[in-house]
């Protein structure tokens, strides 16, 4: 996990080949998008760096729904009570994050994109699918 200082409050979470972020102002954190499963780990230490808990956290705001962005989402929401917002158009692939358009079927890619097979060996490990 690398964490990111972009800009003055603004800090990006870089892992499992995702990036995410955590946004201070003075009424506490907003997170934009959830990584993937185990990027639960890395916002407690995220956290930790910047001095501040679970409980500072106002917000998740879900850019879109796809697999590699939702991963937290729920662990945040329920154990830490933090609402989550996301576009009403993107509720459903939030429940079925691996059912989005595609131009070609995923298998052609796994087999012929050989430069992301690292990219999808982290996801399989992180629990991204």
């Amino acid at each position: 996990m690398s964490l990111t200082e972009v800009a003055e409050g603004i800090h990006r979470i870089d892992d499992a080949y995702v990036n995410w972020y955590i946004v201070e102002d003075e009424e506490g954190l907003t997170v934009v998008d959830a990584g993937v499963p185990t990027s639960w780990r890395s916002l407690r230490r995220a956290l930790d760096r910047l001095g501040r808990g679970l409980e500072d956290i106002r917000a998740l705001l879900l850019t879109h729904g796809h697999f590699d962005h939702i991963g937290f989402a729920e662990q945040l929401r329920s154990e830490a009570s933090v609402p989550v917002y996301v576009h009403d158009n993107d509720v459903p692939l939030t429940r079925h994050p691996r059912q989005y358009g595609r131009n070609r079927p995923l298998t052609w890619y796994l087999l012929t994109q050989f430069k992301a097979l690292p990219m999808v060996t982290a996801f399989v490990k992180n629990r991204a699918w």
